[in-house]
C-alpha cells in the first residue's frame, strides 16, 4: 500500500475568507467498491452475529483503496472522496 500525504499549510490574507475552493482539474483514483455481497449484519448500529437479525451491510459505495481527504484541525473535516472527480471541485 502506498501512503502519500501532503501538509500545506493555507496562508490567509484577510481575515474574512470564509471557505477555501479546490477545483479538481485532473483527478482520478481508485473508485468506490461495487461489491454487493454481504459481509455484516447491523442491529442498533453494531454488526451482529444473529443472521436472521438487522439490516445486512455491505462494502458498496465505500472507498476502500484509495482515498482523497482534507482536515480541519479547527472544525468539521468535509467528507473523503475517490474515484474520477476530473473537472469537479470542493469548497471547504
Amino acid at each position: 500500500m502506498l501512503n502519500w500525504f501532503l501538509d500545506a499549510p493555507i496562508y490567509v490574507c484577510s481575515l474574512f475568507v470564509p471557505q477555501l475552493r479546490l477545483d479538481f482539474t485532473n483527478f482520478q483514483i481508485t473508485g468506490p467498491s461495487t461489491s454487493t455481497v454481504v459481509n455484516a449484519q447491523i442491529l442498533n448500529g453494531q454488526p451482529t452475529t444473529t443472521a436472521a437479525a438487522g439490516v445486512a451491510a455491505t462494502t458498496a459505495t465505500r472507498c476502500l483503496t484509495d482515498t482523497f481527504s482534507v482536515t480541519n484541525p479547527n472544525g468539521k473535516s468535509p467528507s473523503t472522496i475517490c474515484g474520477k472527480n476530473t473537472g469537479q471541485h470542493s469548497k471547504f
